[in-house]
């Protein structure tokens, strides 16, 4: 559980994780509407808990937008490992 970012690259399902390796599929929802979620491959690493150290995931703009408005910026996620 944490905090999800966005960031735009490849407008995919995808995410950059500082805890689960590349390739892996995780499933982010929002922690107040569990129902809200999507899957996600990871595809990079990040974000930087050194500078952001309450940041889980980095969501790609289309993941985040599954589950809020790129306007909020930042969401309060939980993450689970799908595969």
């Amino acid at each position: 559980e944490g905090v999800a970012s966005w960031y735009r690259w490849q407008d995919c399902d995808c995410a950059a994780s500082p805890d689960y390796a590349k390739g892996s599929f995780l499933v982010v929802a929002r922690q107040d509407d569990p129902e809200r979620s999507v899957t996600v491959v990871v595809n990079d690493y990040g974000p930087d808990r050194a500078i952001h150290p309450d940041r889980v995931i980095d969501l790609d703009a289309v993941a985040f937008e599954k589950l809020a408005s790129l306007g909020a910026g930042l969401i309060d996620v939980t993450v689970k490992l799908l595969q």
